[in-house]
């Protein structure tokens, strides 16, 4: 009796475990939307390579759509959570995690690093911000106009420690910036050149969808 107890929970664990793997795909009808986290000191870069877009401390998504993570840090590790979509995982400097998550319904779900990693630790947190695919595009289509751009002389100034609690958005100028950033702390890659630009002259974002590298 005692054996088959153990294995009905062995079973029974192995299955819920997998089935909670933050890098299992979530089943879904609509495409994955693909968003690199950076954990910086003290706030949260959000890096959305196939639209060309990038958000400080805010992160909006489309309802009832996959989105794939990546994570990593250019700074002490941090902890990256949302209590309402679930999943903590930690973001390392010179490592590259995963995650799935979805939201299910239109709301702001509040985020948050659940690491101690300096004094501005309490600030460190953003707003997870699902919408409808319609007030989503609309909004990507806003960021890719913005006039503040995501190149590496503004990516070298927000990387500097210091506490900022406001949202911005961005026009993803950089190309291949989360895998410079991972790469960056390795020895064979200590020298390497920052990524080359993206900029995009005539407003178009044909160019953006063919960013290669990232």
């Amino acid at each position: 009796i005692p054996i088959a107890i153990i294995a009905v929970l062995a079973v029974v664990t192995w299955v819920t475990s997998h089935s909670l793997d933050p890098y299992r795909k979530i089943e879904s009808s609509k495409p994955a939307i693909e968003v690199q986290v950076v954990a910086l000191q003290w706030k949260w870069l959000f890096i959305y390579p196939e639209l060309g877009v990038a958000t400080l401390n805010q992160l909006p998504v489309p309802v009832d759509t996959p989105i794939h993570f990546t994570l990593t840090a250019d700074a002490p590790m941090s902890a990256f959570w949302v209590p309402t979509l679930g999943s903590q995982i930690y973001n390392m400097n010179g490592m590259s995690s995963q995650l799935n998550l979805i939201a299910n319904h239109e709301g702001n779900f509040p985020g948050y690093t659940t690491n101690i990693n300096g004094e501005g630790y309490a600030k460190m947190k953003f707003m997870v911000r699902s919408q409808s695919k319609a007030a989503f595009d609309a909004w990507v289509k806003r960021a890719r106009k913005s006039k503040d751009m995501m190149d590496q002389a503004a990516y070298d100034k927000l990387a500097k420690p210091e506490t900022i609690t406001e949202e911005r958005e961005y026009m993803l100028m950089q190309r291949g910036l989360y895998d410079w950033i991972v790469q960056k702390y390795m020895p064979e890659h200590a020298t390497s050149e920052a990524p080359n630009s993206t900029h995009n002259t005539n407003g178009s974002n044909h160019d953006m969808h063919k960013m290669e590298g990232m």
